[in-house]
C-alpha cells in the first residue's frame, strides 16, 4: 500500500508541474499583469498541494480500492488506490491553482 501512495504522489506532482504551468498560461495570455497572474497560479498550487495529498489519500485512496475491488477483485486494491488518490490530488490541486490565479486576473486586470 506504502508503494501506491508513493507512486500517486510522484505522478500527481509530475503530472501538476505541466498542468500548472499550461492552465497558468491560459489564464495569464490576455491579462494586463501575466506576470502576477501566472505567480498566483503556483502560490495557490502549493498552499493546496499538503491538503490535497491528506484528502487524496482519506477520499482517493477509499474510492479507488473500493472500486478496483468491485471491479478485479482484492489483488487490484493497490492500482485503485494510486489511481483515486492521482485523480483527487491532480484535481484538487488544479482547480485552487486556477482559482487563485482567475482571482489575481479579475482583480489586477
Amino acid at each position: 500500500m506504502i508503494i501506491a501512495i508513493v507512486v500517486a504522489s510522484i505522478g500527481g506532482a509530475l503530472v501538476l508541474v505541466v498542468g500548472i504551468r499550461v492552465l497558468a498560461q491560459l489564464v495569464a495570455k490576455s491579462s494586463a499583469n501575466p506576470g502576477a497572474v501566472t505567480m498566483a497560479a503556483y502560490i495557490g498550487a502549493a498552499v493546496a498541494a499538503i491538503p490535497a495529498f491528506f484528502v487524496s489519500i482519506t477520499v482517493g485512496g477509499s474510492l479507488g480500492g473500493s472500486w478496483a475491488e468491485a471491479i478485479v477483485g482484492t489483488s487490484a486494491i493497490p492500482v485503485g488506490v494510486a489511481t483515486g488518490m492521482f485523480v483527487v490530488l491532480v484535481g484538487l490541486v488544479l482547480i485552487v491553482s486556477a482559482l487563485t490565479a482567475s482571482i489575481v486576473r479579475a482583480i489586477r486586470g
